[in-house]
């Protein structure tokens, strides 16, 4: 088992994975781009744990095509090893005025798309107008909330040419901002804000990034294999010959796996057939002490989303959310159901995530938690629900990914 790693998944969690994460990575988290040695065939085979929602760098929202995108695609920035932002698509840091509202960056004029086309301020000014247009319907479109009028275009009151981003010229950009963002350099380094080929997303229309061969890419991998998004089980990143910082890839091929089946997974990599994999539960507390396993923490949190949309949701009763909320074990779960080293979440940001610039304390620690168990409140919420929605019980459906912890959960 040389040279091999089995992952042990510890997040913080609460009811349902969802998570997103930067950088150029692989699934483990590991900088994809330089992983494997140079005696060794330069093939790398994860297995993760379900399909790849989407491809669209406009639509993505999760942990597993973020992490696709992350190898394919490159921002303005890129986290380092801790977790830093540093130049990627840029050619040096920004420049930002004094009032912090103007960023002016400068790009590497090396930098070149999987088919040749050069890399241009216009391939990010137009992926910015894209995901923030309302046809769009991009989720992550409020992540531009800081970017002069993206909140007026994504409601459809100002045209997406009024976004706070134009081409000085080919390769400088210049951003304007509603209002100084201390973190606006991480959202520079976030897959939302990529760049995009306006070229090929217009001959490709409503089959762009349908599959790895409708889309081009400026990152150290280019997609292949993709058949399609929430159905296929298989894909691969191969080495982009084109990419501006190439000699630095090591690797030439990560090969991608779906197996929703912890134990499934971890034959395969005891087989030989996987060389990363995510253990959960009672098979990541019997491989603990195997030579090959890493714990490695992971920011996420879980959560349920209750559908208040229609108006006789009964989601929409404040006090059945309550009655909800205070009957969840955090405690239980984590340690009786899970069992694979993850903690009960405090609330919806993750601990060791973000700290204080004062005293560098940790957000979760200041905040103090805002979850409780408590079954007799439980059950007076409840009460109180029943009466107010005229009801005796209720059933309703959750929807959920399809994996070993999430069954369980």
């Amino acid at each position: 088992m040389k040279n091999k790693w089995a992952y042990g998944l510890v997040a913080v969690c609460g009811l349902v994975l969802a998570g997103c994460t930067t950088g150029g990575t692989d699934s483990s988290g590991d900088n994809a781009a330089s992983s494997g040695t140079s005696d060794a065939e330069q093939v790398f085979n994860v297995v993760v744990s379900q399909e790849m929602p989407s491809a669209d760098l406009s639509l993505a929202t999760d942990t597993i095509s973020f992490s696709a995108l992350n190898n394919v695609y490159e921002g303005l920035y890129r986290l380092d090893a801790d977790s830093t932002p540093q130049p990627a698509g840029a050619a040096e840091a920004a420049e930002v005025s004094e009032d912090g509202l103007t960023y002016t960056i400068k790009l590497r004029e090396d930098a070149k798309w999987s088919n040749g086309d050069p890399v241009t301020a216009a391939d990010y000014v137009y992926g910015w107008q894209r995901t923030v247009k309302p046809e769009t319907a991009s989720e992550y479109a409020y992540l531009y909330a800081p970017v002069k009028n993206a909140e007026a275009i994504t409601a459809g009151d100002t045209d997406p040419s009024e976004l706070g981003i134009k081409a000085v010229s080919d390769y400088e950009l210049e951003i304007t901002l509603e209002k100084a963002t201390p973190y606006f350099d991480y959202l520079l380094a976030f897959p939302s804000f990529f760049p995009q080929n306006q070229k090929v997303v217009e001959e490709n229309g409503d089959q762009y990034a349908a599959t790895s061969d409708n889309a081009v890419y400026n990152g150290p991998f280019v997609l292949s294999g993709f058949d399609g998004a929430g159905t296929d089980t298989e894909w691969a990143y191969e080495k982009n010959d084109q990419y501006w910082d190439k000699d630095t890839v090591k690797l030439q091929t990560i090969n991608v796996s779906v197996v929703k089946e912890s134990a499934t997974a971890l034959n395969l990599f005891q087989d030989g057939q996987a060389d990363d994999v995510i253990l959960t539960g009672e098979l990541a507390q019997q491989m603990a002490n195997d030579e090959a396993f890493v714990s490695q923490p992971e920011a996420t949190t879980s959560y349920l989303e209750l559908n208040q949309r229609d108006e006789d949701s009964p989601f929409r009763n404040e006090n059945l959310r309550k009655a909800i909320s205070y009957a969840i074990d955090r405690d239980a779960l984590v340690t009786s159901i899970l069992g694979d080293g993850s903690i009960a979440s405090s609330g919806l940001v993750p601990e060791g995530m973000t700290f204080s610039p004062t005293d560098n304390t940790d957000f979760t620690e200041a905040a103090g938690s805002v979850l409780e168990y408590n079954e007799d409140k439980a059950k007076e919420y409840w009460e109180k629900a029943k009466e107010e929605l005229g009801i005796d019980s209720l059933e309703f459906d959750i929807l959920a990914s399809d994996t070993d912890s999430t069954k369980k959960i």
